[in-house]
C-alpha cells in the first residue's frame, strides 16, 4: 500500500478514543480489517519504534504532542534505510508536515472523532 492508500483507508473510519493506546487499537483494527499486512512496534534503532510498518511506510500515531517533537520523530524515523515513507496519523489537526522530507514521502492522515 502506499502512503496515500494508507491515509485513505485511515480518513475512511471515525474513531472514539481518549489515549493514544486507544487510537494505536483502532487503527490496528482497520488495518485488519482491510487486509492489511503490518507488524507493531518495529524497532529500528534503540530509539526508533514506528507505531506499525506496512511495508516499508512507517506509521505514527500521535493523539497529544507538541508539532516539533512530531517532526523530530519522523525525520528520524526516515534516516533509517527501512523507511521509505512515514503517515502521520493523529487527532490533531495542527499537526502539518512537509510532503517530504531527505527526499522521502510524507502524508498526514486525520483520525476524526465520531
Amino acid at each position: 500500500m502506499t502512503p496515500d492508500d494508507l491515509v485513505a483507508l485511515i480518513e475512511r473510519h471515525r474513531y472514539t478514543i481518549t489515549c493514544e493506546r486507544e487510537l494505536q487499537e483502532a487503527v490496528g483494527l482497520v488495518l485488519t480489517r482491510a487486509g492489511v499486512s503490518f507488524s507493531s512496534e518495529v524497532r529500528l534503532s534503540a530509539r526508533d519504534r514506528p507505531d506499525f510498518m506496512v511495508g516499508l511506510v512507517a506509521l505514527e500515531l500521535k493523539v497529544a504532542a507538541w508539532s516539533g517533537q512530531v517532526l523530530r520523530q519522523v525525520t528520524r524515523y526516515l534516516e533509517h534505510s527501512q523507511v521509505s515513507a512515514v503517515v502521520l496519523v493523529t487527532t490533531l489537526r495542527r499537526h502539518r508536515l512537509p510532503s517530504e522530507i531527505l527526499g522521502k514521502p510524507v502524508r498526514v492522515a486525520l483520525a476524526r472523532g465520531q
